[in-house]
């Protein structure tokens, strides 16, 4: 049983999470959710940490934290564990993917009539997940959570409206139930809205009130509304530039995992301009991360660097190492760095031939530096 003080934390996180209460405050439901002691609201800021809502998002730790609370969890009748349970499964948190499993819980919360479980059914049916697709059924399910005042539902049932799907069209209603979950500090819909009023897009065109909304949604950690503002103010587009305020933003879209923003600043750092201070070692930063992320582009970048001994201690190995992978893929860019590295004698002791070797891969590939310094070898025989 839980004592009223951990019951008001849970209420609150509740509220706090879904709108329901008036606005969506993800942050302040995380943190009510983990001063509360009872397994639901433990895998409720689990679920949380695993997808990144109101916290930095890490699944290892997320789905730690959700493993240790789920037997406690499983044993509970609620609607809200249904629901946990449903996202357990669409998720993978600690087990396999099942949309059959997560269509199969979030109708038991559904047929408790709870705002979570309508709403991912409808997602279910529109997806046609864990079960046969069916836009209708969406709609049906999707309006009933929105009448429930959830904010998701309420922007998932403008985006139906906005394009048919399961329901006749309609625009005007769209832009209303949009504006309400915007109202309702739901980022998606802030972020939705902000595009809408710069270009004018459905409603009267004003730019200043785009600008509001999209720092508005930046404010609440949506990722790409931050990476838009770092664009606009870095560059001074919609807006008077700010290159503080720029890089403030392209750091927090990067930090949440915004590859475009990483690979836009590790570029900033590295190359002279105008607006920063070139770093080398803050390039190296933002082009491991993109690299981790699978960009192949900085991962040759990261190679290169290591050749260069560039913002990171110069290491030949780990160089060799990266950029022998991506020349294997053909990347011209790293065939050009091993032909450099060999030529120039970057960490590895001079070898022309294995120079040439790289110099003539990448110039067969187009590159056109190489074709020069391939040149320039052959010519010394």
């Amino acid at each position: 049983m839980l004592s009223d003080k951990m019951a008001g934390y849970f209420l609150q996180g509740i509220l706090s999470y879904t709108g329901v209460g008036g606005t969506v405050d993800l942050k302040s439901a995380y943190n009510y959710f983990t001063r509360s002691g009872d397994a639901m609201s433990k895998c409720f800021a689990a679920y949380m940490q695993f997808v990144g809502k109101g916290t930095p998002k890490d699944k290892k730790k997320g789905a730690v934290l959700f493993t240790r609370y789920k037997k406690v969890l499983v044993q509970t009748e609620d609607p809200f564990v249904d629901w946990l349970i449903g996202m357990m499964y669409l998720e993978g948190i600690d087990v396999p993917k099942d949309d059959a499993k997560a269509f199969e819980q979030f109708s038991k919360a559904a047929e408790k009539d709870n705002s979570l479980g309508l709403f991912h059914l409808g997602l279910m049916y529109g997806e046609g997940r864990g079960t046969e697709k069916d836009t209708a059924k969406a709609y049906e399910y999707v309006e009933k959570a929105a009448k429930q005042n959830l904010m998701e539902a309420i922007y998932e049932q403008a985006m139906m409206l906005q394009s048919g799907k399961g329901v006749e069209k309609d625009k005007a209603e769209a832009v209303n139930l949009i504006m309400k979950a915007a109202e309702g500090n739901l980022p998606e819909a802030q972020f939705d809205l902000a595009w809408k009023c710069i270009f004018g897009n459905d409603v009267q065109q004003d730019v200043e009130t785009g600008i509001k909304w999209m720092e508005k949604a930046a404010q609440n950690g949506h990722m790409f509304a931050q990476f838009n503002l770092g664009e606009f103010y870095g560059g001074g587009n919609y807006v008077e530039k700010d290159v503080d305020k720029g890089l403030k933003w392209m750091i927090a879209a990067g930090e949440q995992g915004c590859l475009e923003a990483q690979i836009d600043l590790a570029e900033l750092y590295l190359y002279e301009n105008d607006d920063v201070k070139r770093n080398p070692e803050l390039a190296f930063y933002w082009y491991d991360r993109a690299a981790r992320q699978g960009d192949k582009e900085s991962l040759t970048m990261v190679g290169r660097m290591y050749s260069l001994g560039e913002g990171i201690k110069q290491n030949s190995i780990k160089a060799t190492e990266i950029l022998t992978k991506r020349a294997d893929d053909n990347d011209e860019l790293a065939e050009f760095y091993l032909g450099e590295m060999y030529d120039q004698g970057l960490g590895v002791r001079k070898n022309e031939e294995e120079a040439k070797k790289w110099y003539k891969k990448a110039a067969d590939h187009g590159h056109a530096e190489a074709k020069i310094r391939y040149a320039i070898l052959v010519n010394r025989e």
